[in-house]
């Protein structure tokens, strides 16, 4: 079996630049969700890899593709400059939902 990546994260990469993947923010910072015509939805997030024995880290990309059910397909770790590049893509042309303090003390004040 081919372990290769590549193509998976160059595709991703390919699809936001193309405008045709929206990307959005997740509560946790640094990861984005992606849903593609309601089959399937992928995650992305830069993650801090870490050695028993050693003392350093380096960055990854965590790549997690879920289904309509919310199960995990797959999931990936890679260190390549590809996956490096969709996650950067990713941050870059995230919608984040802005929601003002004015706004939020008016949806609780309708409770």
């Amino acid at each position: 079996m081919n372990n290769d990546n590549t193509p998976l994260f160059k595709l991703l990469a390919d699809k936001t630049r193309e405008g045709k993947l929206q990307w959005g923010e997740t509560a946790k910072e640094g990861a984005f969700i992606a849903a593609v015509n309601n089959v399937m939805v992928f995650r992305l997030e830069l993650i801090l890899l870490s050695w028993k024995y050693a003392d350093h880290t380096s960055q990854a990309v965590h790549l997690e593709a879920i289904d309509e059910h919310g199960e995990s397909l797959f999931r990936i770790i890679s260190q390549t400059s590809v996956a490096k590049a969709a996650w950067r893509l990713a941050e870059h042309n995230s919608q984040r939902p802005h929601v003002e303090v004015a706004e939020a003390i008016l949806l609780l004040e309708s409770l």
